[in-house]
């Protein structure tokens, strides 16, 4: 009898601690990483994975839309020539890239800011994307990031758009180009 309760609380005790407690790899069993079927999903890329990568010219396959209150920055030299953001509050770029020799999605797409790079979010709804290339799968070609408050410093930094290739072999560059914070 007394090995059956002590075999009851043994039970009790590993219940009750297993319930309280996360699994070790919390990130892997989220429903962001592991779709409904439990297979693992794709991920976005870590910051600088375009490091290693040769770079393509993306001169007609992204385009950065906004940066700050600037729209369409790099829509003339005049614009670009006196882009400015403050380095006291958070600064959004939103763009759109794709592979376009692979008519597909790009594998996603990082901001270099002074040689560093940031990830992005990307697979925003772009449908202009997709109807001025007539390839509609196009259509979530959108990204976007903000650069947080107080990450610049005031003066001229430089800026790049990587858009990695739908393999992940390469990626099409867009930049780099100036910019300064007040």
């Amino acid at each position: 009898m007394r090995y059956l309760k002590l075999c009851s609380v043994a039970i009790f005790a590993v219940i009750s601690v297993s319930c309280g407690s996360k699994p070790a790899d919390t990130a892997a069993n989220t429903p962001s990483s592991v779709d409904m079927a439990g297979s693992q999903a794709k991920l976005p890329p870590p910051d600088g994975i375009t490091t290693s990568m040769k770079r393509l010219d993306a001169s007609n396959f992204a385009n950065i839309d906004l940066i700050g209150t600037t729209a369409n920055p790099l829509s003339s030299a005049e614009i670009m020539s006196k882009l400015s953001v403050s380095h006291s509050i958070p600064t959004k770029i939103t763009g759109w890239g794709a592979d376009i020799p692979a008519k597909a999605l790009a594998a996603g797409a990082e901001i270099l800011i002074d040689g560093k790079a940031y990830k992005t979010v990307y697979g925003s709804s772009r449908p202009d994307v997709g109807a001025w290339f007539k390839l509609p799968k196009l259509a979530n070609s959108g990204f976007s990031f903000e650069l947080p408050a107080n990450s610049l410093t005031p003066g001229v930094h430089t800026m790049e758009l990587r858009v990695l290739s739908a393999d992940s072999n390469n990626y099409y560059g867009l930049g780099p180009f100036n910019f300064r914070a007040e």
